[in-house]
């Protein structure tokens, strides 16, 4: 695995749901209407507990930060931060969110392209760990800390390469890795890590080939920083969507990353390492619970629409989701349909090569493998409201997130002397 995709028109069987799930989904329907995610938090915890264990094999001094964009729901943030989890986060919001968690300010590590001003200067209040991402974060960062002292720790993120030759728009080139350096000396503090993040859903190489690819700028840096140097290596660790097939377990990829950093000189044992999981923790632990609606054929075509959309699975069309039935008696087969989305457009579909011995029938259930990650957090209401998400521990079953209220799709309509005095303030602001 190298972190490609299978072609996404590729031919995917309807597959039987374990007992197990088929008896959580048939319960979970008696609490809401489709479509709605159904999210086994007991997985989540379970994946966080193997990961850790594996990394923690090889890497004495470890890190692991969950990254809240993937899922950021506090039903599994919680959970996570219970079993020790750091907190990995990528705007204020998100901040706010691992601090109500409980995470302390030191175990939250800052990352992203786009940290607002008022955002860094927070962060550095508080003493957050913080990724540099460009030349201007760290000049920002610089000036800020003219007026307020902090114990932030500072890291430089690293660009890295993307397949086609390109390079990835986040972090930094190694020009520019001086010159953040040296802004941060002349405002009195030393660059104490470095970060990197090779890309999502890869396979169990890329990030030993990152490593080694700046050996010299990681060696550099171990010795700038003396004991103070740590490195966080990021995600992207995969989910079953990379392949449609059970992911690499975690071990492989520590052990490769534990090699690498071997062979360019530092040693897997004293090395304060950080890494952050999170599609590989929740992704394969959610499932989006759909309802048949209508089958139609067109041609040699038929269609089967459901109650759910790419609106609620936005990975759909870049990752291999697995699509289940909960017929028991129903077999595989040959007969072709394309699985749609109830989204009025032509390009709403779910699966465009479902093989099943028969066509779904209409009010039939249908079940979306994989959606516990980004779908959940990326899920939307368009035409109708964004899916509640339901979520299990063992046999307890609860609520995670309400079905979106119809009222806030639309907003609010301003009256016309409200939208008035809205253009006077705005005219009066230009003119000061």
């Amino acid at each position: 695995m190298t972190g490609s995709t299978p072609p996404p028109d590729s031919d995917t069987c309807l597959l039987p749901l374990s007992e197990p799930q088929r008896q959580r989904v048939i319960h979970a329907t008696s609490m809401v209407e489709t479509p709605f995610f159904l999210l086994d938090i007991g997985a989540v915890r379970e994946r966080f507990r193997s990961f850790r264990a594996a990394w923690a094999r090889s890497f004495r001094r470890l890190s692991v930060a969950y990254s809240y964009k993937t899922n950021g729901l506090a039903a599994v943030t919680g959970q996570l931060l219970d079993e020790g989890a750091s907190a990995e986060v990528v705007s204020g919001i998100e901040l706010d969110w691992a601090l109500a968690d409980g995470a302390r300010p030191a175990d939250i590590y800052f990352d992203g392209p786009c940290k607002l001003e008022p955002e860094l200067a927070r962060a550095l209040q508080l003493g957050i760990q913080i990724q540099i991402d460009s030349v201007e974060e760290a000049a920002t960062i610089a000036r800020l800390l003219q007026s307020i002292p902090s114990t932030s720790t500072l890291r430089l993120r690293l660009a890295t390469p993307r397949p086609g030759q390109t390079w990835s728009r986040f972090g930094l080139f190694e020009d520019e890795i001086f010159q953040a350096t040296l802004l941060l000396e002349q405002a009195g503090r030393k660059v104490q890590g470095l970060h990197l993040h090779v890309g999502s859903n890869v396979g169990t190489d890329l990030h030993a080939v990152a490593i080694e690819a700046y050996a010299e700028v990681i060696g550099w840096f171990r010795e700038y920083a003396g004991a103070e140097f740590s490195l966080d290596i990021g995600g992207g660790y995969a989910a079953s969507t990379a392949s449609g097939a059970a992911p690499p377990a975690p071990e492989l990829y520590a052990r490769n990353v534990a090699a690498s950093l071997t062979r360019i000189g530092l040693d897997p044992e004293t090395l304060r390492l950080v890494v952050e999981p999170g599609r590989c923790l929740v992704e394969d632990a959610g499932l989006l619970v759909t309802r048949v609606i209508s089958c139609k054929r067109r041609g040699a075509e038929h269609y089967v629409a459901c109650d759910a959309g790419t609106s609620l699975v936005r990975s759909a069309i870049s990752w291999r989701h697995t699509i289940h039935t909960l017929d028991e008696q129903r077999e595989q087969g040959s007969q072709h349909f394309v699985l749609v989305g109830a989204n009025c457009f032509e390009s709403d579909v779910l699966s465009p090569r479902l093989l099943a011995a028969a066509l779904p029938r209409a009010a039939e259930l249908l079940v979306i493998g994989a959606c516990g990650g980004y779908d959940i957090a990326s899920s939307a209401g368009w035409i109708r409201p964004r899916a509640p998400v339901v979520a299990m521990d063992r046999a307890h079953f609860s609520l995670a997130r309400q079905r979106q209220m119809a009222g806030e799709l639309r907003g609010c309509r301003p009256s016309l002397r409200r939208g008035r005095e809205l253009e006077h303030s705005l005219d009066v602001g230009e003119q000061q």
